[in-house]
């Protein structure tokens, strides 16, 4: 995706301290969006199996969330 390969390039210009603060700016960002969308589609979604995977990846990924909000 264009987005991710931006978000790379990002990464690989970075050195440093700045870089691990990107990365982890970079990994809440895609952290909350990987979360919406699972929940979004254990809310929503129209394939019960797809749902119930979702509702089960949701907490795990809020769970990586909250750890990378206490970095």
């Amino acid at each position: 995706m264009p987005d991710q390969a931006q978000m790379i390039a990002q990464l690989r210009s970075a050195t440093g301290a700045a870089r691990d603060r990107l990365y982890v700016t970079q990994q809440k960002t895609a952290h909350q969006k990987a979360l919406a969308l699972h929940q979004g589609y254990a809310r929503s979604g129209d394939k019960a199996p797809l749902k119930a995977a979702a509702a089960k990846i949701a907490p795990v990924v809020e769970h990586h969330l909250s750890m990378l909000q206490g970095m």
